[in-house]
């Protein structure tokens, strides 16, 4: 079995419903808009363990969107675990977080497998895929996600940070990944400078810019 303590300690950092400012415009703002479309897709790119990918799923369903949610990670023994749904629950994952331990367990309350107060374990039953995946080495499949989701892989949030050359690449593969109309979240480089986006002449339409993301929508 693997410990996902020492996973997340030595290779990730991952939490439930990390970056709240995206979560709360996801919620408020796009998903009004993906409930007129037919077989959504979202996609989580560098998943980890799969918390992301799960949140999302968590908000579709208290919402009542129907879509089809998948993550996609170039570590296996990440994808382990997500596969399981199975997760523990650390008090301090929720220091600092916009969204309270309350609020996380009045989403999952169908999903906990335990009659404590402040459970210390949660399975979500969810059917979600999970892939092997490497942004850098690999295409998605074009125009296929009406949502993709990139947070802390083409600038790593540990420090390290790619080449423009690959951050340009890697950005092409995931607006080529969307649908017409789709949208891609991307963070910004460590100093707040935007990520490099899709050639002007491709098209493309940068609807929110914050310091938390950057929102690019593809053009119909």
């Amino acid at each position: 079995m693997i410990d996902q303590k020492n996973l997340i300690k030595t290779k990730f950092e991952t939490k439930f419903f990390r970056n709240p400012c995206f979560f709360e415009y996801y919620r408020d703002e796009l998903l009004p808009n993906l409930k007129g479309r037919k077989r959504i897709r979202i996609l989580s790119v560098g998943c980890s363990i799969g918390k992301e990918a799960y949140s999302i799923y968590l908000i579709n369903e208290r919402e009542g969107l129907q879509a089809i949610v998948e993550g996609m990670d170039k570590n296996q023994e990440a994808l382990e675990i997500a596969r399981t749904g199975e997760f523990e629950l650390n008090p301090s994952e929720w220091k600092d977080e916009e969204i309270s331990l309350n609020e996380f367990e009045e989403l999952v309350e169908e999903h906990y497998d335990s009659e404590r107060e402040i459970p210390s374990k949660v399975k979500i039953n969810a059917n979600i895929n999970f892939y092997l995946f490497d942004l850098f080495e690999e295409k998605l499949p074009r125009e296929f996600y009406d949502m993709i989701v990139c947070f802390n892989v083409i600038t790593d949030s540990q420090g390290f940070c790619y080449p423009e050359n690959k951050k340009k690449m890697a950005v092409d593969k995931l607006y080529d990944g969307l649908k017409k109309g789709g949208y891609l979240f991307l963070d910004h480089n460590r100093d707040n400078s935007p990520i490099w986006v899709k050639r002007e002449e491709i098209g493309y339409e940068i609807t929110k810019d914050s310091k938390y993301f950057r929102l690019i929508r593809k053009q119909d």
